[in-house]
């Protein structure tokens, strides 16, 4: 049972991410022998972050903010301008040069620039240019 003494949710995070020095590790370390609501708390956190599915996902989250990052960008740009006023017209100039990246950048982009420059030239192995 949760008592008004007992450590909150993000100290317990932090705990258990290894965010704390050690004499407040020593602290909370000495409240969770005392404590079974909060060892059961850190418990299923620790079983939560550390499950495969968990990880799967955080791994498809991260992978896919890296493939999307100037889209998200220039969509963070885009609401900043309205936000700011001031620098309305900055921040707009912002946002289209990271969607214009965020094109360039694109796979599919470079695919068909290849396959493009292959016709070009008449080469009818194309299939050789689209593994590359």
């Amino acid at each position: 049972m949760k008592n008004r003494l007992c450590i909150s949710d993000a100290r317990l995070a932090q705990y258990l991410c290894g965010g704390l020095s050690l004499n407040e590790r020593d602290d909370i370390e000495k409240h969770l022998s005392e404590c079974d609501h909060c060892l059961q708390l850190l418990t299923e956190a620790y079983e939560l972050t550390n499950t495969p599915v968990f990880l799967k996902y955080l791994s498809l989250l991260l992978n896919y903010l890296k493939i999307h990052k100037y889209i998200l960008l220039a969509s963070i740009c885009l609401g900043l301008s309205f936000i700011y006023p001031k620098y309305f017209f900055q921040c707009l100039l912002a946002s289209a040069l990271l969607g214009i990246k965020s094109i360039v950048n694109a796979r599919t982009t470079k695919m068909l620039i290849m396959i493009q420059e292959s016709l070009k030239k008449e080469n009818k192995d194309i299939h050789n240019i689209i593994k590359k």
